[in-house]
């Protein structure tokens, strides 16, 4: 059964008048009736074969079949594309959800999604599960295996793509915390098929190398898809085996991996990854001060305990010497580490005095040009100012004689149309019949030219130029007669 009558067929009313003609919008509403009956809510998989967000926060893109050829128009509509947890590009694999519409002003079928997620997804995250339940039984999440990040570390060892952004936002926040601090890159891809190999050579070269006093695993967000190096097995029983310890920034806050349960610590950015690995070093002046305070409390505490104690004068002197020379040490130590915060604040001044003086001296070159070129461009712009008053009078003759040449042509013109007005009432065939003519005409309305074409007994029609009169051949030759019918 054809769509048409199956639709038709389910109302006899409407199936009376069948055979009326249905308009454009009733045939459309019927279709789209009778696509939400047939297939109702359903899911569908393809590739992105464009992908077009609009202002109002809708989306339109077609959706590929991979194996054939085959394209059909979506849309996904702004309350539903806010809840989109991916950021989908031309190419993907994506599974939709939603109902099947014809749209109207285009008589176009479309696919109304209202969720979408990368193809796939359900099957790796079934994965993720077993391996993350697998793993907490043997116990490689457990917190007593954790072990805690040295508070000073000289060099930090991170593990991740030199082109990748997480690279840079670990750089900048160790140089703008920690300076002093070294880093070394353990290059890896973070993402694709060669990820997984190339992220446990770099742990390797890190293990057998121990430059570093910390380690960090970090890449930036994505889908699970692309996270799912960081789901590997052997990434996972390699991480507790580093001779360091590792800190797993991977993705955003609520990204997790199975390499952040068995890290030492996860950190839910490449950023905050590096922030927690030089925690120490922040809070280096502030223990700095609060150790002073204590050293100073500890030395009045003792001395007066030592005054109580000492029953001479030489013992008290003696003892509060030797406590002395004891306490100068300890803040000569103290002194050295604030001489080099000094020194490398020293060393940042005098970069940003340089800089200063580069910028200043670029901002004068740049001045000293764009004055130059100001002077060039008015030079050129008065060399070729047109002088108008010179050119005033001859645009005033050619209006004048523009002017002169239009009243003449439209003389000619006027004559002209007078004389063909005359020809054509000439040759008005009003006129000609006034004149005492007719016209005749035969029974199929063909004017009679030649009296030879007409036989004996034909009805002819006269057409006069008041009326008509019909009339019948009774003799064809030099002279013809006819009389009226």
């Amino acid at each position: 059964m054809h769509l048409h009558d199956e639709f038709w067929s389910e109302d006899p009313a409407l199936s009376v008048s069948r055979q009326a003609p249905l308009d454009v919008a009733e045939i459309l509403r019927g279709i789209k009736s009778e696509l939400l009956r047939l297939w109702g809510d359903i899911r569908v998989q393809g590739e992105l074969r464009s992908f077009k967000p609009y202002p109002s926060g809708h989306i339109y893109f077609d959706l590929r079949d991979r194996r054939e050829d085959a394209l059909l128009s979506c849309v996904i509509f702004r309350r539903d594309a806010q809840r989109l947890t991916f950021r989908p590009k031309v190419g993907d694999v994506v599974e939709l959800s939603g109902t099947l519409n014809i749209y109207e002003p285009r008589g176009q079928l479309n696919f109304v999604a209202r969720s979408m997620k990368p193809a796939g997804a359900g099957d790796l995250f079934a994965q993720f599960l077993a391996l993350k339940e697998k793993l907490a039984a043997e116990g490689l999440f457990d917190a007593d295996r954790k072990r805690a990040l040295p508070p000073y570390p000289a060099t930090i060892g991170v593990v991740t793509s030199p082109e990748a952004a997480a690279l840079r936002d670990v750089v900048r926040t160790l140089r703008r915390s920690a300076p002093w601090v070294r880093i070394i890159l353990y290059p890896a891809s973070v993402q694709g098929e060669a990820a997984e190999g190339e992220i446990l050579r770099a742990l390797a070269a890190a293990a057998a190398r121990r430059e570093a006093d910390v380690l960090l695993l970090v890449r930036g967000g994505g889908s699970i898809a692309d996270l799912w190096s960081f789901n590997s097995e052997r990434i996972a029983r390699m991480i507790p085996t580093m001779p360091m310890p590792v800190v797993c920034g991977v993705g955003h806050e609520v990204d997790f991996t199975i390499a952040d349960f068995v890290s030492d610590l996860r950190a839910a950015t490449p950023t905050a990854a590096a922030a927690a690995a030089v925690e120490g070093w922040v809070h280096a002046a502030e223990r700095l001060l609060m150790l002073r305070r204590r050293l100073t409390s500890n030395t009045q505490n003792a001395l007066r305990l030592a005054r109580m104690r000492l029953s001479r004068a030489d013992r008290l002197r003696f003892a509060y010497r030797t406590f002395l020379q004891d306490r100068r040490a300890r803040l000569a130590a103290v002194g050295d580490f604030r001489r080099f915060l000094l020194q490398y604040l020293d060393r940042l001044s005098q970069r940003a005095d340089g800089l200063q003086d580069q910028l200043q001296a670029a901002a004068v070159r740049r001045l000293e040009l764009l004055r130059g070129q100001l002077v060039l461009d008015r030079t050129r712009l008065a060399a070729r100012r047109p002088d108008i008053a010179a050119h005033r009078g001859d645009v005033e003759r050619a209006q004048t004689a523009l002017a002169r040449a239009a009243q003449r042509q439209l003389e000619m013109n006027r004559t002209r149309l007078d004389a063909l007005q005359a020809r054509l009432q000439a040759l008005d065939m009003a006129r000609v019949l006034a004149r005492g003519y007719c016209i005749a005409t035969t029974t199929q309305g063909r004017v009679v030219r030649n009296a030879s074409n007409l036989t004996v007994g034909e009805p002819l029609a006269l057409h006069f130029s008041s009326g008509e009169a019909q009339a019948v051949v009774s003799r064809v030759g030099d002279a013809l007669s006819a009389h009226k019918s």
